[in-house]
């Protein structure tokens, strides 16, 4: 059964069987996809980084604190913002994806006007807060 281990400011954490977790976002707090963690016994396999560094980086710190196990590896499903944009925290780790899945990245995800990028951004946290 399905129960619920960590509240955070990015999601919230629940246990869907032994070792294996879903991170399951808030709407308009930086997360907005869903994550997973599994132990592999020798380490953690995260899939997805979430959307923003600082809700990769909980998602990071939540997974090693839960398990006392080091993320070995991230698998990123596809190139969407919200689903890789907190990759960078994992640049230690063996980040897996699909040939096609890493060529969008680098081709869609750059970000060539910062202040309208952070406008934008602003614009769409704004649209998601619950009021």
């Amino acid at each position: 059964m399905e129960r619920e281990i960590v509240e955070t400011k990015y999601f919230t954490l629940h246990t869907l069987c032994d070792g294996v977790f879903a991170a399951i976002a808030k709407p308009g707090q930086g997360a907005w996809s869903n994550a997973g963690i599994i132990d592999l016994g020798d380490g953690l396999l995260v899939f997805d980084s979430l959307s923003t560094p600082s809700a990769g980086e909980e998602l990071r710190r939540q997974a090693e604190s839960l398990t006392g196990k080091k993320v070995k590896y991230l698998i990123n499903s596809h190139y969407h913002g919200d689903h890789v944009f907190g990759n960078q925290v994992f640049s230690d780790t063996t980040i897996i994806s699909t040939y096609v899945t890493e060529k969008l990245c680098k081709e869609k995800n750059k970000i060539e006007d910062y202040e309208k990028e952070k406008q934008d951004m602003n614009q769409y946290l704004l649209k998601r807060t619950p009021l």
